[in-house]
């Protein structure tokens, strides 16, 4: 683990059902997610990276996390998307979290709400 400090507090930035196909697709797999979600900051500092992780619930009662405070050992880790420029943040900054997924691949942005 990298030294940090979490400035918010964990939260959902997309939630994607597999089971069910996108009404921009016949394929759940293919179709373009997005998302924003307001966050308050909780801690000052420098907003550098975005670190996420992901939840599976398989089956009833059986589910998978990458979130860090799971005990598991395996080859899975958490990721974290690195801002082109730190944003500088204050106690009780709002910021909105646009999530994107597209081809398999994850874009966040982030701005200070007004």
């Amino acid at each position: 683990s990298l030294p940090h400090t979490p400035l918010t507090d964990p939260i959902t930035l997309l939630d994607i059902d597999l089971t069910k196909p996108h009404t921009s697709s016949d394929s759940p797999v293919d179709a373009v997610r997005r998302s924003k979600v307001k966050v308050r900051t909780h801690a000052s500092g420098a907003l550098t990276a975005v670190v996420f992780w992901f939840d599976v619930q398989l089956i009833d009662g059986l589910s998978f996390s990458t979130q860090p405070s799971t005990d598991i050992t395996n080859h899975w880790r958490q990721a974290a998307i690195i801002l082109d420029e730190d944003l500088v943040v204050s106690v009780d900054t709002h910021l909105i979290l646009e999530t994107i997924c597209e081809d398999s691949c994850f874009s966040i942005l982030v701005h200070k709400s007004n």
